[in-house]
């Protein structure tokens, strides 16, 4: 049975009328308020306060539609989620206390590492229907993250790998006490 969560997510938005020429006089600011306001980095909390593991439960258990019900976010970041924003099956019961605690600070922030959030401009099309099924028009300027769940991911994965590293520690080597992690 799948945990609760998906340890990560990428996304890419086109800004509508927004162009390189819109955005440029505006940049730096655009981007100062981008720093101010987005919580990253391995401490920097999330935007979305929850009351309490139970809450950080329902999040998990319910996904996307339980955020919009909260109104963290709107239906077009709905529409844009791969099977309905939920993962049919996720049982947050599973999730270990250690991994829930890291978890509770950090909903809705971008994390540090490899997780970005970055203004891009197209710059050519390759392809013309597809440009238009996803809004795309030359020198638009599109804004993608990519993120993961934090210390909820990691807490998450790293108990899993424990699990399966004693497991084939114990079929390689059957009697062979576990060492200590």
């Amino acid at each position: 049975m799948p945990t609760s969560h998906s340890s990560r997510s990428s996304t890419s938005r086109p800004l509508p009328g927004i162009d390189r020429a819109t955005l440029t006089p505006h940049l730096e600011a655009v981007m100062n308020t981008l720093d101010h306001a987005i919580p990253r980095g391995m401490h920097g909390g999330g935007v979305w306060s929850l009351s309490g593991e139970p809450h950080l439960r329902r999040v998990l258990a319910d996904g996307v539609p339980y955020a919009l019900d909260c109104r963290h976010g709107v239906q077009r970041d709905l529409d844009r989620c791969e099977d309905g924003g939920v993962v049919l099956g996720a049982d947050p019961t599973r999730s270990s206390a250690r991994a829930l605690e890291r978890g509770l600070g950090q909903v809705g922030g971008l994390g540090s590492g490899k997780h970005s959030l970055e203004t891009q401009e197209v710059d050519h099309i390759h392809d013309d229907t597809t440009a238009a099924a996803f809004g795309l028009r030359p020198h638009q300027i599109c804004v993608m993250s990519h993120c993961g769940s934090r210390g909820l991911s990691t807490e998450s994965v790293r108990r899993i790998e424990s699990r399966a590293l004693a497991r084939l520690r114990n079929r390689l080597h059957p009697g062979t006490p576990a060492r200590a992690a």
